[in-house]
Formats: C-alpha cells, structure tokens, sequence
C-alpha cells in the first residue's frame, strides 16, 4: 500500500482546504487511490474495504472536477463495493457514492454514463479471476482467499443484476457484446453450483431478472 494512501487512510476524515499545498496533496493522493482503490476495495481485511471507499468518495470531493477522467478506471470497483457482503463495508461504498452523486437523478446518470466500464470490470472479474490471481499465497491463507474471491464473485454478480434493473434494454444493447461475452460463458453459469450461498443467491436473482426482462419483451 502507497505512503500516501495509507497516511490518507488514518487522516482522511480531514477536510478538503484550497491551499497550494493541500492541492498538491490532493493531486497526489488522487493519483494515488486511483492506483490502489480497485485492490483495496476488496482486500481480505473489512476494515481496509470500508476505509477505501469512504477514502475514495472523500478524493473525489477534494478533486472536484479533476477526479473525471479517472473515474472510468474505478468506477468499476466502486458499483461492486455497493454490493460486498459485509453490510459496513457496502454502506461506506454507498455513502461514497451518494456524496458524490448527490441525487437520485445524477446516480442514474453515472450508471447510464459509465455503464461500459462497469460491466466490463464485472465481465472481467467473473471470467478471468480466480483466487491465485487476486491474492498472493504467500501472505494470505487459502481460506482467506477463497473468501476474498467468492465475495467478489457475488458483488459483481448483483452488480450486473444492479445495471440490468436500472437500465433500460435499449441503453444495455449498446454494450450487448460485453453481455454476451458474459452470458454465454458457461463458466459464469457454472456460478449456480457455487459451494457459496451468496453467490448462488446473487445468480439467481439475476436470472430472475432476465427472464423478466425477457418476458417483458414478449408481451
């Protein structure tokens, strides 16, 4: 973990200043959790999840505008935060992001707005991740591992049931190629016989909604 990032963990309840210094400190810490977040955000440790996102919803306050064009690069992770299975760790994700996108209305936006990355930080962690790749054996025990990946597995499960239910099928057919990459893989299906509950659960209530979707199309 970065000097900075670790330093903004401790003190990152302090508030944003328009000082040269703090700017520059500001600059540097957004470069910083830019880097660290997606990682942090689904460490092994509660603790370190539930203080990256409220971390991550503070940086995008002290940066303003700036924090834009980064947002592609984290947003994946944020929108899985919302579903981690810990309830502290999902609510600092939440609280996060309604401070950021402070109205019903601007949350849709962000959904409709960055739907791409998104989707394909789901995409990817459900078909290309596994638990040799998201943990380092060396310093974290099999069990912990197997835990750190079947909790990323069933957030971006219910994340992409999330998009479905708040997009519409023409805004999700603009990325239909991601969602098929997706649904098609039978290696995501293989999901349903998951020895986690939580991700079982989370695959069914996706299921659910496609043939809901799927039925509404028909009628």
């Amino acid at each position: 973990m970065s000097r900075v990032w670790d330093v903004a963990l401790r003190h990152g309840s302090a508030p944003c200043r328009t000082t040269g210094r703090s700017l520059i400190l500001t600059f540097k810490l957004t470069k910083a959790q830019v880097k660290v977040y997606p990682r942090a955000s689904i460490d092994v440790a509660r603790r370190v999840r539930q203080l990256s996102h409220t971390l991550q919803g503070q940086v995008c306050q002290c940066s303003g505008k700036r924090i834009a064009r980064h947002v592609p690069s984290v947003i994946g992770a944020w929108t899985a935060g919302l579903h981690d299975t810990d309830k502290t760790v999902s609510r600092a994700a939440d609280d996060a992001f309604e401070t950021v996108f402070s109205s019903p209305e601007k949350r849709q936006n962000a959904f409709k707005a960055y739907q791409q990355p998104i989707i394909e930080f789901a995409r990817d962690s459900l078909l290309n991740e596994t638990e040799k790749t998201l943990s380092d054996e060396r310093t974290t025990t099999p069990e912990d591992a197997d835990a750190k990946y079947q909790r990323l597995v069933a957030s971006c499960i219910a994340l992409v049931d999330n998009v479905l239910n708040r997009l519409t099928p023409e805004e999700t057919s603009k990325h239909g190629e991601v969602y098929d990459e997706l649904f098609t893989n039978t290696n995501f299906w293989g999901f349903a016989s998951s020895k986690d509950a939580g991700v079982r659960r989370a695959l069914f209530r996706l299921l659910r909604t496609c043939m809901e979707s799927r039925k509404g199309k028909q009628s």
